[in-house]
């Protein structure tokens, strides 16, 4: 299957909202279905988030820092296993010792994100 334009853009505009830091939060929301589920590995072990109360939540805990003004996050590849949308992307910014990288699995319904996991490459071991 092909990845749709549609889909790149809802991607792009992840990425927008990651990189605006607590700026993105709405955008951020706004691209989850009401009932969408956000598995991520960040806080260092691998957290499930259901819904945009608990999205916002977890959200606002990650960007409270702030963002460094040098961080960047580019999705170096899109592409369509089955049903669900892959990304591979690179982030970053001087304050990390080497560049991240990571994976993620959308599944897009609706124009929105039911369900969306983002894994490390090389980072903590999945959960099954």
């Amino acid at each position: 299957m092909e990845v749709q334009e549609t889909d790149k853009q809802l991607v792009q505009q992840v990425c927008e909202a990651m990189q605006a830091g607590a700026s993105g939060e709405d955008l951020m929301i706004s691209l989850f279905a009401p009932d969408g589920v956000l598995i991520e590995p960040f806080g260092g072990t691998v957290q499930t988030h259901t819904g945009h109360d608990e999205i916002r939540r977890r959200y606002k805990l990650m960007t409270e820092a702030g963002r460094p003004p040098d961080f960047r996050l580019t999705v170096d590849r899109i592409w369509m296993e089955g049903e669900t949308l892959m990304t591979n992307w690179t982030c970053t910014s001087q304050v990390l010792p080497a560049p991240m990288k990571g994976q993620d699995e959308f599944l897009i319904q609706d124009g929105k994100i039911a369900r969306l996991e983002i894994n490390l490459l090389g980072g903590p071991p999945r959960e099954q």
